[in-house]
């Protein structure tokens, strides 16, 4: 992300003039991925009312209306804070949940 609103400390307030050729590039790629990250969890809900397993399919359903949430120009710091935190522990739920040894226990 370009510099900003006082951060790094020494940058000036408010937004840049006009946002560098990475910058955008930041923001599309976030942009996908968590569209992304929301259809995923759209489709464990999904997975997971076909399965009659019902808390799965409620904490995936949450996830996926929390990533799907547009984001406010008021309060964006927070959300993607949020989006961020949900995002990472939902994947890491579900990446522990499906775990399987390789090798005998």
């Amino acid at each position: 992300m370009d510099p900003e609103n006082g951060f790094p400390a020494g940058t000036p307030e408010g937004p840049v003039a006009r946002m560098s050729w990475h910058g955008v590039a930041h923001s599309v790629a976030a942009a996908v991925a968590f569209t992304a990250l929301a259809i995923a969890a759209v489709m464990m809900t999904v997975c997971c009312v076909r399965r009659r397993a019902v808390w799965p399919a409620v904490l995936n359903g949450a996830v996926a209306l929390v990533l799907l949430v547009p984001m406010s120009p008021d309060h964006m710091s927070l959300q993607i804070a949020l989006n961020g935190l949900v995002a990472f522990s939902w994947t890491t739920a579900v990446a522990v949940s499906v775990h399987r040894p390789s090798y005998p226990a």
